[in-house]
């Protein structure tokens, strides 16, 4: 990128009660100054009166600030992105006299990518992804150390979207155990480090082939901090750059922090997408 670029939005997911009860602002603003790479500043503010829990308390309101900063730079061989994200505010409990809350959750990933010309074989491709999100010490009552968007990226239409093709884990949730807890993962355990490495073998007459390999761990637990493992393999064949024929499959295993009832479980799907 060469040039500046300024972004900016406004959004209201909730608009009930003429007196500001029930109502969510959503409101942000990046900068994208041009170096080698990209470097982005970001801001984004959530005005929440909707009356939700904080710490398992009742909130009549809450302010949180999502600052970032972010770095990508891509060559012909070579592709890095970096990021980082504080969350920071308050929240007004509902009981007079009650402590407000303070935010102090914070996130990060980095990702790395690097092309090889493999000779006759053609190019192959490595990648390395390490990303993590705080999680929130149950013993600090009026502190959430926990990082926890409202607006998260998490979906993908109706497909859940994040690390991995069955657990779908973001820094801070996943398709977990329980259906109870904000995170999907069970009581006591928040925040979710990831690391993946995956390679794409060369293609062979349009038919490319990638494997993946994921370790999830708990960052706020008290106890194991193993979520489990995951293997995705995916085969994708090409017609003319206008259809698509794509298998997959995804081998999830439960590690101990996901109870002595989780089992290991499976996703295959076979998708056909066409450009007309």
């Amino acid at each position: 990128m060469d040039r500046w670029g300024a972004q900016a939005f406004y959004f209201q997911p909730r608009a009930n009660g003429t007196d500001g009860s029930q109502r969510f602002h959503l409101a942000g603003a990046a900068l994208d100054i041009p170096m080698d790479g990209t470097l982005t500043l970001s801001e984004v503010m959530e005005a929440d009166h909707t009356g939700a829990l904080e710490n398992g308390v009742a909130i009549r309101s809450a302010t949180r600030h999502f600052p970032g900063v972010r770095y990508a730079i891509r060559t012909d061989k070579f592709a890095f992105e970096g990021e980082f994200v504080a969350q920071r505010g308050s929240a007004k409990p509902v009981a007079t006299g009650a402590k407000t809350i303070t935010y102090s959750g914070s996130a990060g990933s980095m990702s790395g990518l690097w092309k090889q010309d493999l000779g006759r074989l053609g190019d192959g491709v490595a990648r390395l992804s390490v990303a993590e999100g705080s999680g929130d010490n149950p013993a600090s009552a009026t502190r959430n150390e926990g990082f926890h968007p409202s607006f998260g990226r998490r979906f993908d239409g109706l497909e859940r979207d994040g690390w991995g093709d069955f657990f779908g884990a973001t820094v801070y949730d996943a398709i977990g155990p329980s259906t109870t807890t904000a995170n999907g993962l069970p009581a006591g355990i928040s925040g979710i480090r990831v690391v993946r490495a995956g390679v794409t073998l060369p293609e062979y007459r349009r038919i490319r082939a990638d494997l993946d390999l994921y370790l999830f761990r708990a960052v706020q637990t008290a106890s194991s901090a193993s979520l489990g493992h995951e293997t995705d393999f995916r085969l994708s064949y090409a017609v003319k750059d206008r259809l698509l024929f794509r298998a997959s499959a995804a081998f999830f295993t439960p590690g101990a922090a996901m109870g002595p009832k989780a089992i290991s479980a499976k996703r295959v799907t076979f998708e056909i997408s066409g450009k007309f």
